[in-house]
């Protein structure tokens, strides 16, 4: 039998058995495991919610941006606008339109003006003339110069469209080197293959004789309006020709006249394809400086603005941004509009630190040599006899430095 346990106190408690006891708190302690369990089987089935203080943490290690750094939405649709206007890379299309649309204006103006202005003698201007007047040219200003010696082979650059041969009037001569003219059939054989413009074949041996007067190099630019040469004779034609015709846009350009495969013979359907590349492209002379003028166009009713603004694109692809500094369209005598301007026009390996005399100071070295020879050889009169001389003759050859001297004793005093 086992011992009974009374609770005196409390009526409702019924007496127990200590086994009993014991049964019902493992009894307990079970039902506390299960409830346990359960609770950590349904936390990880349902999705976790971060607690607060975790939101807190993340709220405070996270930077909020502030409203000055944070771009509104006008910014970024001007930015948007003007990334779309640069079409050119460094050159804005619209800026560019406006430059050519202001351009027109004034060729329009400045026609109505020379007829209110015109005399009898101006009834016979020259309408080529006029039609180069109303040209569309293209200017760079580099930062350094494009060469450091005259070059004399034009760099070509092809255009979206052509504007040499608008109207199919122009007239091409062309310089062939002696030994592809050798009889008056050759001549009949170029005329008959039909090569487009040409309309003049002379040879070297020509120009150094018939064309050696300035009158009749004068004669021949103002006769035709393109010149090609033979690429064989291209390095004589400055000697043969002189400064007339490389100061104005008719410059000789050199062409192939003979295929690859047989490079002794003159080849027509060479020559052809060579004076179509030159009529479809622009081209300048390298220059001893960092001027670069190019025709792109004309602002006559032959040519959109589309259109010119396509040449515009064609020639701004040859040349690197990081080499200019300006860029702008003038027509004729029209003022410069501007396109592009850099930021910065010379980078700092361009700036030269102080670079040491080496002539003078060898010549220090030399003098400090030769006042030591003389105080070992001779005596001190003759020693004050000899330099007395040479500080004589460097006074005569450097007299500025004399004067400096003395203006510096008398601002001392």
């Amino acid at each position: 039998m086992h011992p009974q346990i009374v609770c005196s106190a409390d009526p409702n408690f019924s007496a127990m058995s200590i086994r009993d006891l014991n049964q019902y708190s493992v009894s307990l302690k079970t039902l506390n495991i299960n409830t346990k369990m359960a609770r950590k089987t349904r936390a990880s089935a349902s999705p976790k919610t971060p607690s607060k203080t975790s939101k807190s943490v993340s709220a405070d290690s996270t930077p909020v941006k502030s409203p000055a750094a944070a771009k509104t939405k006008k910014a970024l649709k001007a930015e948007a606008k003007s990334l779309k206007q640069k079409e050119y890379g460094y050159v804005s299309k619209l800026q560019a339109t406006q430059a050519i649309d202001e351009l027109k204006k004034y060729i329009s103006r400045s026609k109505e003006e020379a007829k209110e202005k015109s005399t009898k003698a101006d009834l016979f201007e020259d309408e080529d003339q006029s039609e180069e007047n109303s040209d569309l040219v293209l200017k760079f200003q580099l930062k350094k110069f494009y060469t450091k010696k005259s070059e004399f082979k034009p760099k070509l650059i092809s255009l979206a469209k052509p504007y040499k041969n608008i109207h199919g009037n122009i007239r091409t001569c062309l310089f062939l080197r002696d030994q592809f003219i050798t009889s008056e059939e050759e001549v009949e054989k170029i005329e008959a293959a039909q090569i487009p413009t040409l309309a003049k074949i002379l040879t070297l041996s020509q120009l150094k004789t018939i064309y050696k007067p300035f009158e009749k190099r004068r004669e021949l630019l103002n006769e035709y309006d393109m010149f090609v040469v033979d690429d064989a004779i291209l390095s004589s034609m400055p000697s043969t020709l002189g400064k007339t015709f490389y100061q104005t846009r008719k410059f000789p350009v050199h062409v192939r006249v003979a295929s690859t495969k047989s490079p002794k013979e003159l080849s027509h359907q060479t020559l052809t394809n060579q004076i179509n590349k030159v009529l479809a492209s622009t081209a300048f002379l390298p220059p001893v400086g960092n001027d670069i003028s190019l025709a792109i166009g004309n602002l006559g009713p032959d040519f959109s603005s589309d259109e010119l603004l396509s040449n515009l694109e064609a020639v701004l692809k040859h040349f690197d941004q990081k080499q200019l500094v300006t860029v702008g369209l003038q027509a004729a005598d029209s003022p410069v509009l501007p396109l592009y301007y850099a930021d910065k026009i010379y980078e700092d390996s361009d700036v030269l630190e102080n670079v040491v005399d080496k002539d003078a100071a060898e010549e220090s070295d030399s003098e400090d040599v030769y006042t030591k020879a003389l105080l070992e050889l001779a005596d001190e009169n003759t020693v004050k006899q000899v330099l007395g001389k040479k500080m004589n003759a460097h006074k005569k050859k450097h007299p500025k430095a004399k004067t400096a001297k003395s203006e510096g004793k008398v601002s001392k005093a």
